[in-house]
């Protein structure tokens, strides 16, 4: 019995280590070009290594951390073809859970929407890109949420994940991201009128928009 006890444990510890890990990348307090250690991970989540092999293990399987030998552990490197794959996943399975909240969404959702815009206007004024951007993914998920479809938002989680740090990398100025502001609110909009079609317009011109940006950074960057 004593046995079966730890295994529990120590499988509760790794799923929570690896949620730490996932929120840390999402919160882009690990970059594209950044390594990390086992030893590093654990010391920073008080841990043993253990847990910490298993969580990297899982997300280098989800495609979303790589193992250098002799240089640590890095966010797997995205090429162009890679990078248009997932946005045409994001664009379908986010415009999904968009028409799907505007036709359950309450107040109570809108209410917590517009609270982070709010937040992310300041962000604006504050010359803070990386809080913005951590903010964006609280106002997606704000609104997602309102559709009542856990599968599909693991999902979308997921292909955010992967690119969400090398998005950040090319959006670092105040003018930058103030450009993105008002198509948030557009989308906001939409669905507090629970006009589904508008709502998925103005995401779609966000995420489309975000794409066409990078990959003509990375075109001038010779690396598509």
């Amino acid at each position: 019995m004593k046995k079966e006890a730890e295994l529990i444990n120590n499988k509760t510890l790794g799923h929570q280590v690896l949620d730490r890990l996932r929120a840390k990348i999402m919160d882009l307090d690990f970059l594209p070009g950044e390594s990390v250690s086992l030893k590093g991970l654990a010391e920073l989540f008080g841990v043993s290594i253990q847990p910490v092999r298993e969580a990297v293990w899982q997300l280098e399987a989800e495609g979303i951390l790589h193992v250098k030998p002799n240089k640590g552990i890095q966010i797997s490197q995205l090429s162009a073809k890679e990078f248009k794959e997932i946005s045409m996943m994001r664009l379908n399975l986010e415009s999904l859970a968009l028409t799907e909240a505007c036709s359950r969404r309450t107040d109570k959702h809108i209410a917590a929407a517009r609270k982070v815009l709010k937040i992310m206007k300041r962000k604006i004024k504050e010359n803070d890109p990386k809080e913005y951007m951590r903010q964006n993914v609280f106002f997606h998920y704000e609104l997602y949420r309102a559709a009542d479809m856990p599968f599909l938002l693991r999902t979308i989680d997921t292909l955010r994940l992967r690119v969400h740090p090398y998005i950040y990398q090319s959006v670092t100025t105040s003018r930058a991201i103030a450009d993105t502001f008002q198509v948030h609110a557009d989308i906001l909009e939409g669905v507090k009128n629970r006009d589904a079609p508008a709502a998925v317009k103005s995401l779609r011109e966000d995420l489309q928009e975000v794409t066409d940006y990078l990959l003509g950074v990375w075109e001038k960057q010779n690396l598509v």
